[in-house]
């Protein structure tokens, strides 16, 4: 190669670490040189060139390619330069994984393009093993996993899979047995009441569960039984369950009277009677519920079941749990489409 040419490539290769496509046609334009041979050149000198063949630019630089196949160890030794040069090469390297020891082999640009270990001889069972462990691929699966989980089909897929599944007694049982099981953890309990809180301090939040649910009460007819809540016909829909029947179980046809906060008298309505014996009042604590006056009530059931001799009993959600629950949404939305 002419001196001159050789100084033309040293003053580019002071401002980047090698020669670009156009900076070889420049140079071949200048010097009236064949771009071909101009490039061939630049290869036996070993002087970094992205316009050059990728093979023949290795064995430039001591790195023989056989078969498609170069050592990583022997790449790595190259310039950061390398990075962006074989960046899209096809060539396959070689090397023993520094974490199991196990041979390897994988595409050039696949390894020189990794989000993790770029360009380091790790095999991707042992990549995989080791990101896992960092929050940031915990943070981006996590994310991964919600959207993926709330896609409408897999909603769906997950809706039926759990009706599926509680078709069988024994795993309702051992669901609710569970269920008690976690409620009875002081911890567990604190964190559902601070997600709850945390809600209701956005005060759209709270006047759109308000609204929905004044305006969308479920009330109905089941099997000659009134119902006048979703937890009263999951309640209905569990006893019926354990016994076979809903004869055992009815509408009072009483009120019981109370004095409200207000020093004003009141009528308490009890939800059922339960086998002649027990006077139910089935309860979801709504956020507009005035909880004082509700204790009035159950002090007046209480004792106008201790002068008939008759038990008082108050039924929640954690009595009868979310499989009844969703099973009277469901239901419900049949009684109305006239399905059922």
């Amino acid at each position: 190669m002419k001196k001159e040419i050789l100084n033309e490539i040293n003053e580019i290769l002071k401002t980047k670490e090698f020669l670009e496509r156009e900076d070889v046609k420049e140079i071949s334009k200048k010097f009236n040189i064949i771009n071909g041979i101009l490039i061939k050149q630049i290869q036996e000198l070993g002087i970094p060139c992205m316009a050059a063949n990728l093979k023949l630019s290795l064995h430039g630089f001591g790195i023989p390619v056989e078969e498609n196949l170069c050592s990583l160890e022997k790449f790595n030794k190259l310039g950061d330069w390398r990075l962006i040069i074989f960046k899209n090469s096809k060539i396959n390297v070689s090397y023993n994984c520094k974490i199991c020891n196990a041979p390897g082999k994988s595409r050039l640009a696949h390894i020189i393009q990794r989000k993790f270990f770029k360009s380091e001889p790790i095999c991707s069972k042992c990549i995989e093993r080791e990101v896992s462990k960092t929050n940031e691929w915990k943070n981006t699966n996590s994310i991964a996993q919600l959207i993926a989980q709330n896609k409408p089909e897999q909603v769906e897929k997950n809706k039926q899979a759990q009706i599926e599944r509680f078709k069988n007694p024994e795993a309702r049982i051992k669901a609710s047995e569970a269920s008690k099981k976690n409620w009875e953890n002081s911890e567990y309990r604190e964190k559902l009441v601070k997600i709850a809180q945390d809600k209701w301090k956005n005060p759209e939040y709270a006047k759109n569960v308000i609204e929905k649910s004044r305006n969308s009460q479920k009330c109905g007819m089941y099997k000659e039984v009134y119902y006048n809540s979703s937890y009263e016909l999951a309640f209905l829909l569990k006893i019926e369950e354990e016994r076979g029947d809903l004869n055992c179980i009815k509408r009072p046809d009483f009120y019981i009277s109370y004095k409200k906060t207000n020093n004003k008298p009141g009528c308490y309505y009890p939800d059922f009677i339960l086998d002649d014996n027990f006077l139910i009042e089935v309860k979801g604590y709504a956020p507009w519920i005035d909880l004082e006056n509700l204790l009035r009530k159950n002090r007046a059931a209480k004792l106008w079941c201790k002068s008939k001799n008759l038990k008082f009993r108050v039924v929640e959600l954690k009595d009868f749990g979310y499989f009844w629950l969703r099973k009277s949404l469901q239901k419900h939305k049949e009684l109305l489409n006239g399905k059922t």
